[in-house]
C-alpha cells in the first residue's frame, strides 16, 4: 500500500449478522488497529462505531470499560514512533433492553485521552437515558475535545451529530467531528428458515440530515463509522462529508454534492476501512 499522506483518519464500517460480544469485538479492535498499522504509514485516527463494547448492567464507567482497550494500548505502546488514536463507543448500564449510559472514547499509547456522553438523545431514549449535562462537558474529568497533531476533534456520539444542528450550537473550534454510529439494520420478513431483508432508508436519511447538518452548521468535515447488521454496506455511502453548497437546504443536498473522498479503502476481515487525508 502506498502513503496516502502525512495525516489521515479512517472510518471503519462493520458488517454483522448479529451483535457480536466483547471478547470477539476486542479481538476485531486489535486486529483491525494492527492491520492498519502494519498496512499504513503515517500518522492517523482510527474511529470505531458506537457501542462497540458493553458493560451490560454495569454503569460506563473508565473502571468497567478500561480492560476492554489494554491490548490495544499495549500494541499502540511498541509503536511509540506512530501517532495513532483511536475513538470507539461504549454503551452499559442497561435496563430493558435500553442502554443508560452511551459513551464516546480516544485513547492512544498514552492510554485515555477524550471521553464524551450523548448529550442529544433519539425520543424513545429521553425518559431514561443518561444524558451529558451539555454537549461539550467533561466526562469523569476527561474532555470531550482532543488533540491530534494541531487539529481538534469533536466525540459525538451516534444522534449527537442531530443535535449540533437542532440545538444551534455553535463550533467550539473544532476542525472536524467524529460521529460514531451505532448500526443501520435490514427489515426482514421471515417465513419458516427464510428470509427476505431489505435495507432501511435510515442510512440516507443519517447522512443528508445528521452529518451534513452538523458539517454545515460547524463549517468542518464529519467523518462516521459504524455497524450494518443483515446487510450489505452500501457502496456510495459516504463515511466523510463536508458541506459546500451555500444556501441550499440540506433536503436537496445529494451524494454526488461531496467534495470528500477516500483516498483509499482495504478490507480487514469483515470491515471496509477507508481513509481520509486530515
Amino acid at each position: 500500500m502506498g502513503k496516502i499522506g502525512e495525516n489521515w483518519i479512517a472510518t471503519v464500517l462493520i458488517e454483522e449478522s448479529k451483535k457480536a460480544k466483547n471478547e470477539a469485538r476486542k479481538n476485531a479492535l486489535l486486529k483491525i488497529t494492527k492491520e492498519i498499522i502494519k498496512r499504513k504509514s503515517g500518522d492517523g485516527i482510527v474511529l470505531f462505531p458506537a457501542g462497540f463494547f458493553s458493560t451490560g448492567k454495569r454503569k460506563v464507567t473508565k473502571a468497567s470499560y478500561y480492560p476492554f482497550i489494554e491490548s490495544t494500548i499495549r500494541t499502540l505502546k511498541k509503536h511509540k514512533s506512530r501517532n495513532i488514536d483511536a475513538c470507539l463507543g461504549i454503551d452499559g448500564n442497561f435496563i430493558n433492553g435500553q442502554a443508560k449510559d452511551q459513551i464516546a472514547i480516544a485513547f492512544n499509547s498514552t492510554g485515555l485521552i477524550a471521553a464524551g456522553r450523548k448529550f442529544n438523545p433519539i425520543f424513545n431514549e429521553k425518559a431514561i437515558i443518561n444524558l451529558a449535562e451539555s454537549f461539550n462537558c467533561k466526562e469523569e474529568g476527561l474532555p470531550r475535545i482532543f488533540n491530534f497533531k494541531g487539529k481538534k476533534i469533536y466525540l459525538s456520539v451516534c444522534y449527537d451529530v442531530f443535535g449540533i444542528k437542532h440545538k444551534n450550537i455553535s463550533n467550539p473550534g473544532v476542525n472536524f467531528t467524529a460521529n460514531l454510529i451505532h448500526k443501520f439494520s435490514s427489515r426482514c420478513k421471515c417465513e419458516g428458515d427464510t428470509c427476505t431483508c431489505q435495507a432501511a432508508s435510515g442510512d440516507v436519511y443519517w447522512v443528508k440530515h445528521g452529518l451534513i447538518g452538523a458539517s454545515k452548521q460547524w463549517e468542518s468535515r464529519v467523518f462516521a463509522s459504524t455497524f450494518f447488521i443483515n446487510r450489505k454496506i452500501p457502496v456510495r455511502w459516504p463515511s466523510g462529508v463536508n458541506w459546500n453548497q451555500g444556501t441550499m437546504h440540506q433536503r436537496y443536498w445529494k451524494y454526488s454534492d461531496n467534495p470528500v473522498e477516500a483516498l483509499e479503502e482495504i478490507t480487514i476481515g469483515n470491515a471496509l476501512v477507508r481513509f481520509f487525508k486530515i
